[in-house]
């Protein structure tokens, strides 16, 4: 494999590593909150994640 692919691929794994425990903590209150029964805030949370994805990727 070349060098530059490879560090490319652990800078995009080291990425994704950071992240993980963001998205853990929100699939586990995504879940508290639909046991619960009290979707709203979840739903304004993911359409604003959606909003900020759409702007940062233009």
């Amino acid at each position: 494999m070349p060098e530059a692919l490879n560090e490319r691929t652990v800078s995009y794994l080291q990425i994704l590593a950071f992240g993980l425990p963001a998205g853990f903590a929100f699939r586990v209150y995504s879940s508290v909150t639909n046991a619960v029964g009290k979707l709203w805030l979840v739903m304004i949370l993911q359409i604003g994640a959606l909003l900020l994805k759409f702007l940062l990727n233009t």
